[in-house]
């Protein structure tokens, strides 16, 4: 399990910008919707990135089917300034078409086009580079498929500038996987150590009843180092998979005040749902709610939804689902903090805290699943069961689960009975006291019937078939060695 994590963790980077070879679009505060405002940068030759710089006016003559031409001024086309891979916006100009188009190559000052842009001879005015100024203008460019066919993108947004929406920003080509990522001066600035989370861009929306993010092109779309808020009267989901087979990549998202922060369940679904690195609060409903097959959490802070009633803050639905966390927080929410309601499902849960919910801390409603349980403390449910099991269930294993102070009591009485069969339970932890060193830091105390209790107690002690032992914490935070590293990333030791 550790190794996979470790595998997803190392290749997340890689996989959001490994599907974004096409055009990657600029938005900043100063920019221009009339810009070029994008650079393919996996053109052969690419030149210097005119996106990122001020914009220059064209005048272009077009030969042949008018995928060439050479410039009549200012904007003299070479290998390096105004070379491959920058977008012209064209703009006017008889027998043009009005579209953006980027450079392919260009050979002693003759261009050559991805497409067309327009007939022979004629002479096209437009803008080449420069950055554009929201990012509705560019969702429209792309839901056009006009200028990258059958292409990925990524849009880069330049924070820590405040971007009001009032609709739902959607990516609608099959063809085309999307990306949304922050930057402060240079792309990719932002790291994955929270570094430079301040200057992270913030979206936000204060339009009733409108979500922020709609996907709907079955696509593995990506959003990095954002902050998605919903300030509005009547709250929306911040990202709703629409599509019915989206496939959301989410890492270093800051979700605040939506209904739900990630949707797959009113009228759609996400498939293959991966949030790592995030924080997520002040939800009015579910925090996250999947219908979809496979959700992935890890390394992410949920915490002080308001939704009251019998809804889960990170609730898993449908059928023949599974889902993975690992390392996360599950704090302080209205209702339930985790609720599993899917058959025939594979849950693992591992290294993680759901505590102090006003409902049951975890709740399993439907039969058919396999629940595995590892290092995780349950504690402190304010009105409900720590594990509560309402049908029955295929099997439920949990090691090294510390638990205490739930307000029903630990295991709901079906626990081990007719409702759950087979049942192991190995190393079961029983806290006196809460074992943090506050209700915001998930470091260990050092208490002897609370954190000490949990310092070096993870499971096993000693790996199958090997000698070496593990001392590492019975929490969803580990302890940083005596000596050794010491950077930023201590989840695991």
């Amino acid at each position: 399990m550790r190794k996979l994590l470790a595998i997803i963790v190392l290749l997340f980077p890689l996989l959001l910008h490994a599907s974004s070879p096409g055009i990657q679009w600029d938005v900043r505060s100063t920019g221009n919707d009339a810009n070029g405002g994008g650079f393919v940068p996996t053109v052969t030759s690419p030149g210097t990135d005119g996106s990122q710089i001020a914009p220059v006016s064209c005048s272009i003559i077009l030969s042949g089917t008018g995928t060439t031409g050479t410039s009549a001024g200012p904007c003299t086309f070479s290998s390096t300034t105004n070379g491959p891979g920058n977008v012209i916006n064209i703009t006017s100009g008889t027998g043009c078409t009005v579209n953006r188009v980027y450079i392919l190559s260009q050979s002693a000052g003759t261009a050559t086009f991805n497409i067309s842009a327009g007939s022979a001879a004629s002479v096209c005015t437009g803008t080449l580079g420069g950055s554009m100024l929201t990012i509705d203008a560019v969702t429209a460019i792309l839901n056009a498929n006009s200028v990258n066919t059958n292409g990925s993108s990524y849009i880069w947004v330049q924070g820590p500038t405040t971007y009001t929406e009032t609709s739902a920003l959607n990516f609608t080509i099959s063809a085309n996987p999307t990306c949304i990522g922050g930057f402060q001066t240079t792309h990719g600035d932002i790291p994955p150590s929270h570094a430079n989370d301040a200057n992270r861009p913030t979206i936000t929306t204060a339009t009733n009843s409108t979500k922020l993010f709609t996907p709907s092109n079955a696509q593995p779309n990506c959003f990095q180092n954002l902050i998605l808020t919903n300030t509005a009267s009547t709250r929306a989901a911040g990202i709703y998979c629409a599509g019915g087979g989206d496939s959301p990549l989410i890492d270093n998202v800051l979700f605040s005040g939506f209904s739900i922060a990630v949707d797959g369940h009113n009228g759609g679904n996400c498939r293959n749902l991966i949030i790592t690195n995030s924080e997520i609060k002040n939800s009015t409903a579910d925090c996250v709610h999947n219908d979809g097959s496979n959700t992935t959490i890890l390394w992410t802070y949920i915490h002080d939804n308001t939704a009251a009633g019998s809804t889960g803050c990170v609730m898993q639905d449908g059928s023949v689902q599974g889902i993975i966390m690992n390392h996360v927080v599950i704090a302080d929410t209205s209702g339930i903090g985790f609720w599993m309601n899917a058959n025939a499902s594979i849950c693992s849960i591992s290294n993680s805290a759901i505590v102090r919910s006003s409902g049951d801390n975890m709740h399993f409603e439907s039969g058919g699943n396999m629940v595995i349980l590892e290092n995780v403390i349950d504690f402190g449910s304010t009105a409900g069961f720590g594990v509560h099991v309402v049908n029955a269930l295929e099997s439920y294993t949990s090691y090294n689960i510390a638990l205490g102070s739930n307000f029903s009591g630990d295991y709901s009485t079906g626990l081990g009975g007719t409702n759950l069969l087979p049942t192991t339970i190995v190393g079961s932890i029983t806290l006196g006291v809460s074992p943090f060193v506050s209700t915001t830091n998930f470091a260990l105390n050092t208490t002897a019937n609370g954190g000490a209790l949990l310092a070096a107690a993870g499971f096993p002690v000693t790996l199958p078939g090997s000698v070496g032992s593990n001392y590492g914490d019975d929490n969803v935070v580990q302890s940083q060695g005596s000596s050794g590293a010491t950077g930023p990333y201590g989840y695991v030791q």
